[in-house]
């Protein structure tokens, strides 16, 4: 499949991109710019259609089946449920059921994991591989007896962050490196040959189209000449980098997760968390200030057009575990402003899930990204008022701004109307699309209501039984 991607990218040229989203390696083939998890992830979807449809391939792609469409769409749905599952199994490791499962769902509608939940970039499996990392890693650290079983898991949690951001390899590693060394009298020699052949297993799809492309296993076809001479150059201000990933108003983390103001009380409480728990607000801390570094280099740092900037989305999950880890030792005395700050952050983020947030802010994209990215353009909240304005008029019926011709094609009007929801857009497009639609959320609503029912019955009150009597006594 990886060395076939290149007859098809020939194919395309000229018709369904253009060339510099391309890279052509030395037999002349082109080949898609990003890593290989996306492609892994959308396979079936792509694969279920060819069965389907015996046309060009140029007309399949741009003209796929409707229920090949919603099959894509929901692909990274799932990637994203599986993401926050993870958070909800890390948080159960500490807390009881009902409130792992409320933090798992308020890492998704308190930051921007929910507007990338809804697309299809490659940095949302990237968010879903950490978390995975994130659970597998407090694993490691916290059980009684170190075996394959804990250390495996983490290394192939590694990986599949890294086949969508290989970038990511470097400062995760490092971070996975540092618990093994927490734990090097633990581990036995068979759980490093696991993890070691997992790891290697896994990425290996990741090194052949590394080859296949750039002709080195290890280098990646982002950084390409004509991407580091463009723009993914790392020529950048990294004090404007910083500023605009974290603090600006257009971009910045804080803006779009206000409850991450949490980060800042860490020093009030360090000495009162459980050795183990600094230890791993260090180690992932460390990595994700490594990761920023060379992205606020970059003369790109935004990612263009995004809900805030798209290259934070990987370590979202590490920013909100250790904010939540602060909210828990405020909870107690201060539990109006923490669920007055997870407010806030739910109704910045609320439109993005209502609205094609992306199709709404392509206005303020018509500015050249060197412009964007300077201070005078990122001052403004100008993706978070596009948004608002789009969900706003959506209330009133007015759809997105677009090309009047739009609106005579279900399938482009679905794009631009309100709610952009997949079973409304499904209910849009006939009247057998209607009764689908209607049936999908009658059914998505009832389980809903089903879920919530549970959780409120729920009388738990263990952590899981690894823990009990775990080296650090957090199951105590």
């Amino acid at each position: 499949m990886l060395f076939a991607t290149g007859t098809t990218a020939e194919m395309r040229e000229g018709t369904l991109g253009d060339g510099y989203n391309w890279i052509r390696n030395a037999s002349g083939k082109q080949y898609e710019a990003h890593d290989v998890g996306a492609l892994f992830v959308m396979f079936p979807a792509a694969l279920l259609g060819s069965f389907f449809r015996e046309v060009a391939v140029d007309d399949w792609v741009a003209h796929p089946p409707f229920f090949i469409k919603a099959a894509a769409s929901l692909t990274y749905a799932l990637v994203a449920a599986g993401g926050a599952y993870c958070l909800f199994l890390l948080f159960a490791l500490f807390h009881q059921k009902r409130t792992a499962f409320l933090g798992a769902c308020a890492f998704v509608v308190t930051t921007p994991f929910w507007a990338f939940s809804r697309c299809g970039f490659d940095v949302l499996g990237g968010a879903a591989g950490v978390c995975m990392l994130l659970w597998t890693s407090a694993r490691l650290l916290l059980a009684r007896r170190v075996s394959a079983k804990e250390v495996a898991p983490a290394f192939g949690s590694l990986a599949l962050a890294c086949s969508f951001r290989y970038s990511l390899l470097p400062f995760l590693g490092l971070g996975l490196c540092g618990f093994l060394w927490l734990r090097r009298k633990d581990i036995p020699l068979a759980g490093y040959l696991a993890g070691g052949g997992t790891f290697l297993t896994l990425m290996l799809p990741t090194f052949v189209y590394n080859y296949v492309r750039m002709g080195n296993p290890l280098k990646p076809a982002t950084v390409a000449t004509k991407y580091l001479e463009g723009m993914n150059a790392l020529t950048g201000n990294s004090v404007d980098g910083f500023y605009g990933l974290l603090f600006s108003p257009n971009w910045g983390l804080f803006f779009y997760a206000p409850h991450f103001v949490l980060l800042t009380t860490l020093p009030f409480v360090w000495k009162t968390l459980p050795v183990q728990m600094r230890q791993t607000v260090l180690i992932w801390g460390m990595a994700t200030l490594g990761y920023l570094v060379p992205i606020s280099h970059s003369v790109n740092w935004p990612g263009v057009v995004g809900w805030g900037s798209r290259y934070m989305v990987p370590v979202l999950p590490i920013f909100f575990g250790i904010a939540a880890i602060a909210l828990s030792q405020f909870w107690a005395r201060y539990k109006r402003p923490v669920l007055a700050l997870v407010g806030v952050s739910f109704l910045v983020n609320l439109p993005s899930g209502f609205v094609n947030w992306h199709e709404a802010s392509l206005a303020n994209a018509s500015a050249p990204w060197e412009e964007q990215i300077r201070y005078p353009w990122a001052r403004g909240p100008r993706q978070q008022a596009a948004v608002w304005r789009g969900f706003l008029d959506g209330l009133r019926g007015i759809p997105l701004h677009s090309n009047p011709e739009w609106s005579k094609d279900p399938a482009l009007y679905s794009i631009i109307a309100f709610p952009d929801l997949w079973t409304f857009r499904l209910m849009r497009m006939s009247p057998s699309g209607l009764a689908a639609g209607c049936t999908a959320t009658l059914l998505l609503v009832t389980g809903g209501i089903s879920c919530g029912l549970r959780l409120v019955s729920i009388r738990e009150t263990t952590v899981l039984r690894d823990l009990e009597e775990g080296p650090c006594g957090l199951g105590k």
